[in-house]
């Protein structure tokens, strides 16, 4: 389906399309109809939830207030890989992120601590990203 999200002007405007099979999202896209960095981004806030998924994997579940765009995340001092970074996030619209810990430091406590998430929003501000 098509999910439009619409703020004053074209900067604001953000056309989201995703694609579900069998009620699953597998794929999603973005289009403006301006270049990103005139875009009228807001400041969002996120919600994290981090739960151990399989051994050396944990599953970060997270959920935005307004659209976040390029999200990505780092998980500091840990060399880890993540399954999904640089997407787009929705409000009611929650993304679910697998980290995978090569080293076996990590636990679900200490992803949630060194957990950085930063959004294109964070690219324009001198304040530095949220840590959850």
């Amino acid at each position: 389906g098509i999910v439009a999200k619409h703020q004053a002007g074209e900067r604001g405007i953000l056309v989201v399309v995703e694609l579900e099979v069998d009620g699953q999202r597998v794929s999603d896209n973005l289009a403006t109809f301006v270049r990103p960095k005139t875009l009228d981004l807001q400041k969002h806030s996120f919600c994290m939830e981090v739960a151990k998924a399989r051994k050396n994997q944990f599953a970060v579940t997270l959920h935005t207030d307004r659209p976040a765009l390029w999200v990505w995340l780092d998980c500091g001092e840990y060399d880890v890989k993540f399954s999904d970074n640089y997407f787009h996030m929705m409000p009611n619209r929650p993304a679910i992120v697998t980290i995978t810990d090569a080293s076996g430091r990590l636990t679900a406590a200490k992803a949630a601590s060194a957990l950085v998430i930063k959004s294109l929003y964070d690219t324009f501000q001198e304040s530095p990203p949220a840590r959850y």
